[in-house]
């Protein structure tokens, strides 16, 4: 896996990982919410039976009667229970519920208000004194519209996930494409570089990071290394040219010296064993 690969690799699993977080706090957090709600408006509605069934007695006509409208609004999706202190049911058409039994009952009387869910219902048990004894109102409703308002959350909460993932990798692959182009470049260059090219200096990219930093510290190394083929180029000339002035000498004094052998053919006319 090249750089820019790896680059938008980890940039992808990075931000998945927190829209992934993200995604299962706010389902989480929503979920909760409503639950609360859904307690909440159960207990209000637990109240309420209390007072419309247990506090007639005590109440005007007229009183009553607003208890009741307020009654009849709140239980059209619920059904209630008032259970008497030895666990049977005085008011209410809640006959017979197996999730509501004498565990839920006697955890109630410690508790004084106990909420929980089954499967398909959510109940709110809540304890209410009255002059006639102590007596336990418990209301259940269905959590099919929970359960729907739920459902329909995760499946947004999953399309802008797997949207959000989408976009994230594409648009990590198109990032790192363009955060890479000034190191492919560099390279390119560096890859072109030749002997009679090697004192021209890489291309500055200006960017002011690390990059700029490391190719101006390669043009320094470029440099040094121009100046040490300068100075070995140097050298050798002049080395030729130290050797090549007193053999030129010794060709002369030679010619002087043994004119016969330069007429004949040359120096080496002088020395027939010279190799």
């Amino acid at each position: 896996m090249n750089l820019r690969n790896r680059l938008a690799f980890i940039t992808s699993l990075i931000f998945s990982v927190i829209f992934s977080v993200a995604a299962i706090l706010i389902y989480w957090t929503f979920y909760k919410s409503s639950e609360r709600s859904v307690f909440k408006e159960l207990e209000k509605t637990c109240l309420i039976t209390g007072i419309y069934y247990l506090e007639k007695d005590e109440q005007s006509g007229e009183k009553h009667n607003e208890f009741k409208i307020q009654f009849e609004n709140l239980i059209h999706r619920s059904r209630v229970a008032i259970y008497d202190a030895t666990g049977k049911v005085r008011f209410g058409d809640l006959m017979h519920d197996q999730n509501i039994s004498a565990d839920k009952l006697n955890q109630l009387k410690k508790s004084k208000k106990i909420s929980f869910q089954s499967p398909n219902h959510f109940y709110y048990g809540m304890y209410y004194p009255d002059n006639q004894g102590d007596f336990y109102v418990f209301v259940k409703e269905q959590n099919s519209e929970f359960e729907n308002q739920i459902n329909r959350l995760l499946a947004i909460v999953v399309v802008v996930l797997l949207a959000a993932w989408t976009s994230i990798v594409v648009l990590a692959k198109m990032l790192s494409k363009i955060a890479y182009r000034p190191i492919k470049r560099v390279v390119e260059e560096v890859r072109n570089k030749e002997i009679a090219t090697i004192h021209q200096p890489i291309s500055s990219i200006d960017s002011g990071d690390e990059l700029q930093e490391l190719v101006d510290t390669y043009n320094a190394l470029l440099s040094r290394v121009s100046e040490t083929f300068a100075i070995q180029k140097n050298f050798v000339s002049y080395v030729s040219h130290e050797f090549r002035t007193p053999l030129t000498a010794i060709s002369g004094t030679l010619e002087v010296f043994f004119p016969e052998g330069t007429k004949s053919g040359g120096v080496s006319a002088c020395y027939p064993y010279r190799t």
